[in-house]
């Protein structure tokens, strides 16, 4: 078995699982500050944002006398004479220095890209797409003819035979080729073709001659059926074959830093740059042998010409050196980093010293109304074939759903705007605010009761498929945990954090499945409605291929012709 799906058992982390607002960060800040002071612990605090951090240390300097220090990556680069040590290594010395008390200090998390803790200068944030810190994907990339700058530091290892997904996967292909086996012959008629091969077997003289050739005759059909359960068993099998994946190693760590090194002078390595990055990092990184033989070979034409994807994920080995562990987020069991960890053995329990377990937000005398546009998956590629996000945001305008003249925030893709460039949005709601992707712990948008969020945060479908075949994590798990969380992220950021505010609230999504999951997390769940918009504008997913030609012949006609023309 590779070693990076080697188990992980005797790493327990403690998780505080609760609903946005619940106050999770300021009593996780209290209790540091409260254990500094009394027990002299030293507690390291990270974040997903360099804005987070700020108001926490703040907060956490104003409260007590316990020393606070910040380490993060700088926003802005300084200047080359006068560039700071790398945060790692402030962090590894911040670690490794001994201070008379306790004491707290705050760093930014990892980004999933390899920034932040890899490099200085660069701001910190984890990646929208996926868990803060657990998963590794990217857009699959397409290097045609420039294949030898993947290939000149990264090699293929041995196909992965053994992970948690697998062995799953393993079951259900045994548990289809049975219950197609037993379809085909009943284990009644099993153990009777048993009896007669032994009866056969042993011959006329163990048996009467009349027995013997009744058997004999009785055998065939049941062989036939034998024969027909195997063959049924074996293509369910082949039907649960999955694609071997490979995992990628370094072919010298010189290599790798050197193209990390040439990032800012080569665009090819600019975007080669975080898988070089996560080898550096000692994350495991996989492809799937089949793209990557392709890619080699350059044989392959059409789309998939010269693509290859590239996803991991990051081991919480390095957390088995600290003495406790403690993991805070809403809706914490849905998210990727714990289904990617349990899957490895960690053990998740309940905290101790933190104890919020708060499982919905109390909503008060307000409404709550959501609204989804379409049944379909939504996707980047779904919203171009229905005329691009001008045809989404249009026809949400028509639906008379959200007030244009009161405060509204939009979540869109960031190829659609940004807060810097939010006309595609103002053209159709001119008071909208436009919301970041990452938006925990910001309290900015408190005043707004609406929000449209139409931004697609699925994953690319070979990571999707990485993720269920090699992990076990199924899709549906996987869409709520990146789509779902966003949503519910953003959600809370409106007046549904404030718990004075008595104005009703409006959510406009995308999937249905997103806004028939919202509800369960606010209470009383009668002051919730959801509800479809009646617009025909998002185009429905067809079958891959050709449409169909109207009047078609069928089979049977086309036969027929041909044998009218050749009479």
């Amino acid at each position: 078995m590779s070693a990076a799906f080697a188990p992980l058992d005797d790493l327990v982390i403690e998780t505080v699982d609760s609903v946005c607002g619940s106050s999770k960060t300021l009593t996780a800040i209290a209790v540091a500050l409260d254990r500094a002071r009394t027990e002299g612990v030293k507690t390291l605090v990270a974040m997903p944002s360099l804005q987070l951090i700020a108001e926490m240390s703040e907060l956490a300097r104003r409260q007590s006398d316990v020393p606070v220090t910040v380490i993060t990556s700088s926003s802005e680069e300084p200047a080359a004479d006068a560039r700071r040590p790398p945060t790692t290594a402030m962090l590894l010395e911040h670690i490794q220095h001994t201070a008379s008390g306790g004491e707290v200090s705050a760093i930014a998390l990892t980004a999933p890209d390899g920034s932040g803790l890899a490099r200085p200068g660069r701001p910190v944030g984890a990646d929208h797409r996926r868990s803060p810190g657990v998963i590794l994907a990217r857009a699959p990339f397409r290097l045609y003819d420039n294949w030898r700058a993947l290939t000149s530091f990264l090699e293929l290892n041995e196909p992965v035979t053994d992970s948690p997904g697998l062995r799953r996967s393993r079951r259900r292909r045994d548990a289809a080729s049975y219950v197609a086996a037993t379809t085909m012959l009943s284990e009644r008629e099993l153990k009777l073709w048993q009896t007669f091969e032994l009866i056969i077997a042993n011959g006329p003289e163990q048996s009467s001659p009349g027995e013997y050739r009744q058997v004999q005759q009785r055998v065939e059909p049941l062989r036939a059926k034998a024969r027909e359960a195997a063959k049924a068993a074996a293509q369910a099998a082949d039907d649960r074959v999955l694609k071997p994946y490979c995992e990628l190693t370094p072919v010298a760590l010189k290599r790798v830093q050197r193209r990390v090194e040439l990032v800012p002078v080569d665009d090819i390595y600019r975007v080669l740059d975080p898988v070089a990055s996560w080898v550096l990092q000692g994350c495991p990184i996989f492809t799937e042998w089949e793209a990557w033989v392709r890619l080699l070979s350059g044989k392959s034409g059409g789309p998939q010409r010269g693509q290859i994807s590239i996803c991991g994920f990051r081991r919480p080995d390095a957390l088995r050196r600290f003495r406790r562990v403690t993991m805070l987020g809403a809706l914490l069991q849905h998210s990727l980093c714990v289904a990617v960890w349990e899957s490895l053995g960690v053990r998740f329990v309940p905290s101790p010293l933190i104890k919020l377990n708060q499982t919905t937000t109390l909503i008060g005398p307000r409404r709550l109304r959501i609204f989804w546009l379409t049944e379909e998956s939504w996707s980047k590629r779904l919203r171009d074939r229905s005329g691009g996000i001008a045809a989404i945001l249009d026809a949400v305008a028509k639906a008379a759903v959200i007030n244009p003249s009161a405060p509204l925030c939009v979540v869109v893709n960031k190829d659609n705007g940004s807060e810097d460039n939010p006309e595609a949005v103002r053209k159709f709601f001119p008071s909208a605010q436009i919301m970041p992707h990452r938006v925990e712990g910001q309290n900015r948008f408190r005043h707004c009761d609406q929000l449209i969020h139409c931004a697609a945060l699925n994953a690319y479908t070979p990571d999707i498929r990485f993720l269920e075949e090699v992990l076990g994590i199924d899709a549906l798990d996987q869409r709520i945990a990146r789509t779902g969380g966003a949503v519910y992220q953003s959600l809370m950021r409106l007046s549904l954090r404030d718990p004075s505010a008595r104005r009703d609230a409006t959510l406009v999504v995308m999937d249905r499945d997103v806004a028939e999951w919202l509800p369960q997390w606010f209470a009383p769940s009668a002051q919730v409605e959801v509800a479809g918009i009646d617009a025909d504008i998002v185009a429905r997913k067809g079958r891959p291929g050709r449409p169909k030609k109207p009047n078609a012949l069928t089979n049977a006609q086309r036969q027929q012709r041909w044998r009218d023309r050749h009479r």
